[in-house]
């Protein structure tokens, strides 16, 4: 992980260790002003975020403190994922579909402008799917 998806719950912890969201991305995340506006996905000061991570945060092995647990299981299970909704995620699917083909045709501002719609869709496709399995998630967990 990045520091920088670290700073809502240890500003939550410990509000006044850790700052403002500016100050901790400048002190932690080598914050700095890119092309596409700020960036915050470096390290920087890494030993003095440690250091400052130690007074709130104890980490442990799973296998040093639950020896008995059995090993991770997976298992796919099917879902049953109403008719419009199908529908609708099949339309997002096959939209992201032309626009990554679409990529490899276009040239400089359209193939970024391409790009970003295909992120935007993929997103969009994540979203509405997960909306669409919300029923049967909860009918099988309850």
């Amino acid at each position: 992980a990045r520091p920088v998806d670290l700073w809502t719950q240890l500003h939550c912890l410990e509000p006044k260790l850790f700052g403002s969201y500016t100050e901790y991305t400048n002190n932690f995340c080598n914050r700095y002003r890119g092309r596409f506006g700020v960036d915050v996905s470096g390290v920087s000061n890494e030993k003095e975020l440690h250091s400052k991570l130690l007074q709130v945060m104890v980490r442990r092995l799973k296998s040093n403190v639950l020896k008995e647990l059995p090993p991770k299981q997976r298992s796919m299970i099917r879902m049953n994922i109403n008719r419009d909704k199908n529908k609708e995620c099949r339309e997002i699917l096959d939209n992201l579909k032309e626009t990554r083909l679409s990529i490899g045709e276009l040239m400089d501002s359209e193939a970024r402008s391409a790009n970003f719609e295909a992120k935007r869709l993929l997103l969009t496709a994540y979203q509405h799917s997960g909306i669409a399995k919300a029923p049967s998630v909860a009918q099988y967990l309850l």
